[in-house]
């Protein structure tokens, strides 16, 4: 799944649970939706070249469990960003690939071939075959239109309730 559909399946599967309360909520949404690709792109591409692999750390089950385990101790109004990034785990399918998800409990994380920047550009371009790749990203973008539209009404209808005169 790519960026649009991380984030418009997390808004869509959160909100059926509990409604988003204006943008601070929607950014740890966001923030959360991306988190595991966040830390891992730069990490595969930068300190871990070699393993051609842009899941590692932050796509282990571990990692989101203790991520979930800090928050709820410290800073339970922050949970949305664990269950985001633990509902990217399942939107990338992650059980596909074992010794990621259980590491360390499975070996060492698994060596991809490592490509050139155009493959994986031309990877990306490819992925929108997947009549599910494509319409998740179709349905992220669509509300992500939809939360901004609603974020500027409520906006608007607070700003014209502070200047009407009373």
């Amino acid at each position: 799944m790519l960026p649009l559909g991380h984030v418009g399946v997390n808004f869509m599967v959160l909100n059926l649970f509990r409604r988003m309360r204006g943008k601070g909520e929607f950014t740890l949404l966001v923030l959360g939706s991306l988190l595991p690709d966040i830390i891992d792109k730069p990490l595969g591409l930068l300190m871990f070249h070699g393993f051609g692999n842009g899941r590692l750390i932050a796509h282990t089950l571990m990692f989101n469990l203790a991520i979930l385990a800090i928050v709820l101790a410290f800073k339970r109004d922050l949970v949305i960003v664990p269950t985001a990034s633990l509902l990217h785990l399942i939107e990338d399918r992650m059980w596909r690939e074992p010794k990621i998800l259980f590491y360390p409990f499975m070996g060492d994380f698994p060596k991809k071939p490592v490509v050139p920047w155009y493959v994986r550009i031309e990877r990306i371009v490819q992925a929108y075959h997947d009549p599910t790749i494509l319409l998740s990203d179709l349905l992220g973008a669509i509300l992500l239109i939809v939360f901004v539209g609603c974020i500027a009404k409520q906006q608007k209808e607070f700003k014209d309730k502070r200047s009407a005169p009373k």
